[in-house]
């Protein structure tokens, strides 16, 4: 094994973003209120349908499986830590995660630029 990414993010803001999760239940189709909004809100942008959200989209059951993940993914992390193959990476915004993994790749691995991230 070459390298384990942790991708961290801070409960505040998965909860944030699965707490403003919408559904369309008969398409899949998600939609975010707070970065990708339907057009009007509460209803699908294709149909018209009204959204939905999930039963277990609330912020007690996502704090209890956060904590769940942290406890057993500590001594994993540790580990790998320990053998040296272990890179964080802040998954504050999920628009820069895939240009820095790419990069880091290229750092560790001798790649150079494997990915072109909104390069037109």
């Amino acid at each position: 094994m070459n390298m384990v990414i942790h991708i961290h993010t801070p409960a505040s803001i998965v909860i944030d973003r699965i707490c403003n999760r919408w559904i369309h239940a008969p398409s899949g189709r998600v939609y975010n209120t707070t970065f990708n909004a339907p057009k009007n809100p509460g209803f699908d942008d294709i149909t018209g349908e009204p959204l939905m959200q999930r039963d277990d989209d609330k912020p007690e059951v996502w704090e209890k499986r956060l904590k769940s993940f942290e406890d057993n993914s500590a001594p994993l992390l540790e580990h790998y830590d320990r053998m040296g193959v272990l890179w964080r990476v802040e998954g504050n915004s999920s628009d820069e995660i895939t240009p820095q993994i790419y990069e880091e790749f290229g750092k560790r691995f001798g790649a150079g630029p494997l990915y072109k991230y909104n390069q037109v």
